[in-house]
């Protein structure tokens, strides 16, 4: 018969079944060596900001299994508790071990915290089953966060716990995809759902009348003075900010980037912000934990110089940022330079007297191509999805400016514009037929083809096709009246389009780029007119595909 088994704190005598059980799970080529360290080990048992806990056979008191919860210990996470380092020893799994910790680790604090988030490792899918029985639920999918053998997707559980809800600051504004994946994960978590979608916030401006520094105990003074009067409505939240004290940002290889302006002649020069970030260098990741700007026109040109950083310097790969969701303009600025939403955790960050919602963005310096994760519940599945689907999408991106920039319709846009314009356009299916559009239909938008071939046809003749690179829908567009002929394509086909309603969005918010779209159509229009009058009915195919 199998004996029972006893779930209790680690002590000192377990340290090295810990550490055989470590090595047992993640393998000898596990890049953390400090999980394998026995200091290491006995300073998490004693700290006072960890709960570690063992799983010992009650038979022959051996441990078969470890879990801890590190509480938060930074400046915006109070309350909150991370529940990790979960190993359960290969020769004890079916025994029901996972589940006895993770019970445990309920039991001692969530009387304690408001959140608690679970960071479930994809290979598998046991701890997903796990947090998902303990009423965890799936708030984000982070592609290729960690890096073991290979790199690794984390999938992302949270739950909130007492007062948490009742302290929440309601109504966040979120940008379109950021909406999308809010709603995701309330309608997961079981609670209402009070997003206000924002379409009509602007990026934040890119100058460059800035230079970088790297970040010395000189510029401690200047920056202090940001944080203690000028910073209101946080913006990015982190493990740590500049007011803990320099040299513990130095022990945690915290590290900023400072932007300054000249001052004058023969003055020093002027810090206008600094971006806050901690670099992993065996995981060629990056976390950026704080903005403090006195000047919001050097927001974007940080960034710009970070990213810039991490891709040609540092090779860091993965790159993530906590962001409030109540500041629009950044997720749009931070969306335009390449980051995309993965996780949305409500009432995350506690800020001044209240708890506001944090959506997690990455943005990766690696090709997009998924494969080898196991999700649990299907909540999880369509989460991971839609984040991948998302990344797929970036990918592309480089493609359709490659074609804007060849396809005189968009002439005279600059680098910028032509970026600006391809990350408004959104994929496009054909309905189960192939059909993009019919004739005789609205206007559903202009469509860029960059891949397959479709037929075009009018009053059920085959009149012409169109092919990649070609544009097609413009006509109606822009005067509003119905499509002359239906588009129909093979399957596998690839195309973007500019539906009515975000070419509206992009007149309020971009209207010199609608300023030159509209007039490139309208030119484009009247050389179609003055060819048909010289040469009859040949140009009907080009008349007739918008």
């Amino acid at each position: 018969m199998e004996t029972s088994v006893e779930i209790r704190p680690a002590e000192e005598r377990d340290i090295d079944s810990i550490i055989r059980i470590f090595h047992e799970v993640y393998k000898e080529d596990y890049p953390y060596t400090h999980f394998f360290d026995p200091n290491w080990l006995r300073q998490s048992i004693y700290t006072d900001n960890m709960v570690m806990l063992g799983a010992c056979d009650c038979g022959s008191g051996e441990v078969l299994g470890t879990a801890s919860v590190v509480y938060g210990a930074g400046i915006h996470s109070d309350l909150q508790a991370e529940f990790g380092r979960l190993a359960v020893s290969c020769k004890a799994r079916g025994r029901g071990i996972g589940n006895l910790l993770m019970e445990k680790r309920l039991e001692i604090v969530e009387e304690r915290i408001h959140i608690g988030i679970v960071e479930n490792r994809c290979p598998h899918d046991y701890s997903q089953k796990i947090s998902t029985k303990y009423q965890f639920s799936p708030v984000g999918f982070l592609p290729y966060k960690h890096q073991f053998k290979n790199r690794e997707s984390i999938a992302l559980f949270a739950q909130v716990f007492n007062e948490a809800l009742a302290l929440r600051k309601n109504n966040p504004r979120l940008i379109p995809l950021v909406y999308t994946l809010a709603q995701m994960s309330f309608q997961n978590c079981g609670l209402p759902f009070d997003g206000v979608l924002d379409e009509l916030s602007e990026v934040y401006p890119l100058r460059s009348n800035y230079h970088i520094e790297e970040f010395t105990s000189k510029d401690v003074t200047p920056l202090l003075r940001i944080t203690r009067g000028r910073v209101v409505g946080k913006e990015v939240f982190g493990p740590t900010q500049l007011s803990y004290g320099f040299f513990r940002l130095k022990a945690k290889s915290a590290n900023y980037l400072v932007a300054k302006s000249k001052a004058g002649e023969n003055l020093i020069d002027a810090v206008a912000g600094a971006i806050g970030y901690i670099k992993d260098d065996l995981e060629k990741s990056l976390r950026i934990f704080e903005l403090l700007t006195v000047d919001e026109n050097s927001i974007q040109f940080l960034f710009s110089e970070l990213l810039t950083k991490c891709q040609n310097e540092w090779g860091v790969k993965y790159i993530e940022i906590e962001v409030s969701a109540h500041a629009p303009k950044l997720q749009r600025t931070l969306s335009r330079l390449g980051f995309l939403p993965t996780a949305y955790i409500p009432a995350m960050v506690f800020d001044r007297v209240e708890r506001l919602d944090v959506v997690k963005m990455v943005k990766l310096n690696m090709p997009f191509d998924l494969n080898g994760v196991e999700l649990y519940p299907k909540e999880m599945d369509d989460m991971a999805k839609w984040v991948s689907n998302n990344f797929k999408e970036q990918s592309i991106l480089p493609e359709i400016e490659i074609q804007l920039q060849k396809n005189p319709l968009f002439a005279e846009m600059s680098d910028d514009q032509r970026k600006i314009l391809a990350a408004g356009l959104e994929k496009q299916t054909p309905d189960q037929n192939g059909v993009l559009y019919q004739q005789g239909g609205a206007p559903k938008g202009l469509f860029l083809i960059l891949e397959g071939l479709g037929v075009v046809i009018q009053n059920g003749q085959r009149i012409g096709t169109v092919s990649a690179g070609e544009v097609i829908g413009e006509r109606s567009l822009l005067s509003n009246t119905e499509h002359s002929v239906t588009i129909k394509f093979d399957e596998g086909a690839v195309i973007f389009g500019l539906t009515p309603k975000k070419l509206m969005s992009l007149e309020k918010k971009f209207p010199d780029i609608a300023m030159i779209l509209y007039k490139n159509i309208v030119m484009d229009l009247g050389k179609r007119i003055q060819r048909l009058r010289g040469e009859g009915p040949s140009l009907s195919i080009e008349k007739a595909i918008s």
